[in-house]
């Protein structure tokens, strides 16, 4: 697992998980991943928390948390998916790069557009 990003005036903590081969591992990926997200909320001065499972070759299920004010709902509805204020989510398809950058760039836009500030990504 993989641990990105840092933006200015705003944390995220983005974590990956590839397709590990069910041989290899005893837990059920599905139910024993699902709360890592919340994980990335632990770490001080985090506001958005995201973890990018890939669930099939190419095929990626991403986990949205948040704390304090910061509504990541619409990030969420943007990829076509759903949830709620602090807990959202979705589903995309793409090569790993191509989804993180498209994730990353997406988030810096939407909190700069909310606080009337440009932030920058740095990973």
């Amino acid at each position: 697992m993989k641990y990105k990003s840092i933006m200015k005036n705003y944390m995220i903590i983005i974590a990956f998980s590839s397709i590990i081969p069910v041989e290899e591992i005893i837990l059920e990926p599905e139910e024993d991943t699902e709360g890592i997200v919340d994980y990335g909320l632990y770490i001080p001065g985090s506001l958005i928390s995201v973890f990018i499972r890939e669930v099939d070759n190419h095929s990626f299920k991403v986990s949205l948390r948040s704390q304090d004010e910061t509504n990541i709902l619409p990030i969420a509805h943007a990829f076509g998916g759903g949830g709620h204020l602090k807990a959202a989510g979705f589903k995309i398809q793409g090569d790993f790069k191509t989804v993180y950058h498209n994730l990353k760039e997406h988030i810096q836009g939407y909190l700069s557009s909310q606080s009337g500030t440009p932030h920058s990504l740095s990973v």
